[in-house]
């Protein structure tokens, strides 16, 4: 009845929809509240049915509010932005905003509410880790679980939902858990940047974020990538260098006390984690320089080697050395670049 929102309301099963201009709405649900003796009550009405529901909102953001404190930085809430933005950009999975919320929040432990835990100390962190576990709990799923009202068993979430699109949210987390993994692990940059692209779109990192990226030194271009996709959390590979005379001599010092290391030297990278008869090291070497260059040993391909590998100084430069664990063709641990300055 009112000209300000004609045209602007819809009634929907539980609730009145405002729209307002551009990507934006507002569902308006009335509640009765009701007490009798110690015990409140709520309920929302179905229009369709014409009947009363139960719901426990008031419980149920409470209980949003402690996950979201056991996270910390308000991360918890950012990556379920984050999440409903990428459901709303791809439009590649129908899931409803509180079952989507309950799923991913569900995913903090209760031992992590209890002794705290620092996997969602940034927002990066915070969404890789959420989707990781929701990727976990959906492969342990062969068919469309019941997703109950955390504080209020006798609702559940999935009016919405049925076996076609859980199995079809299942197969999207899957596929985007794995460019968020690649993109949260990518080590240059810009590279970096290009895999968030993927997740979230173009307009991803704004106009002059790009720009100073593209001023930044790139990975060089006989540097390969890595050819293996992450594990949902890879670790760090231990590896331990050391400097020798010679190839089979004593070790004369760890690298790490070298600010530079003289040419004709050895150096010894060893791996120091146990790992399994199924795990595989591979290792990169990438040279630069204009020695390196003029001798056509710039390097940079993967290759497979043993836990312990050697190399000369040979090329004045700077220089890097990494190693990476493989265990059925997915990346389990990597070391992270080691620089060798060669003077």
């Amino acid at each position: 009845a009112s000209k300000h929102y004609q045209g602007k309301v819809s009634r929907q099963t539980r609730c009145v929809k405002l729209n307002y201009a551009g990507e934006f709405h507002i569902d308006i649900v009335p509640c009765i509240r009701s007490k009798f003796l110690f015990t409140e009550t709520e309920n929302v009405c179905n229009r369709l049915t014409n009947e009363f529901e139960s719901c426990s909102s008031i419980e149920f953001s409470k209980w949003v509010r402690k996950k979201n404190a056991v996270a910390g930085n308000n991360n918890l809430i950012k990556a379920i932005r984050l999440c409903k933005y990428l459901r709303d950009f791809k439009q590649t999975f129908s899931v409803k905003s509180i079952l989507l919320t309950t799923l991913l929040a569900s995913r903090i432990t209760l031992s992590e509410e209890l002794f705290g835990t620092d996997s969602f100390k940034d927002l990066p962190m915070a969404l890789k880790t959420l989707f990781n576990r929701l990727d976990e709990w959906l492969d342990e799923q062969d068919e469309m679980p019941i997703v109950n009202n955390p504080v209020d068993d006798d609702e559940n979430f999935n009016r919405h939902w049925d076996e076609d699109k859980f199995q079809n949210f299942k197969k999207q987390v899957k596929k985007y858990n794995g460019w968020i993994n690649t993109a949260y692990h990518e080590m240059d940059k810009e590279e970096s940047i290009k895999g968030w692209r993927k997740v979230f779109g173009d307009k991803f990192a704004p106009e002059a974020t790009a720009k100073a990226v593209e001023k930044q030194k790139s990975l060089p271009s006989h540097c390969e990538r890595l050819r293996w996709p992450m594990a949902n959390s890879p670790q760090k590979l231990n590896v331990k260098a050391v400097l020798q005379k010679d190839k089979s001599s004593v070790s004369i010092g760890d690298l790490a006390a070298y600010n530079t290391i003289p040419k004709h030297h050895w150096i010894r990278f060893n791996v120091k984690d146990t790992l399994d008869h199924q795990t595989s090291i591979f290792w990169q070497v990438v040279n630069t320089g204009s020695e390196a260059a003029n001798d056509d040993c710039l390097r940079g391909k993967f290759f497979q080697g043993s836990t312990i590998h050697k190399e000369s100084t040979l090329y004045r430069g700077t220089h890097w050395v990494e190693a990476v664990a493989v265990r059925q063709g997915v990346c389990i641990a990597r070391s992270g670049p080691i620089v060798v300055k060669i003077a």
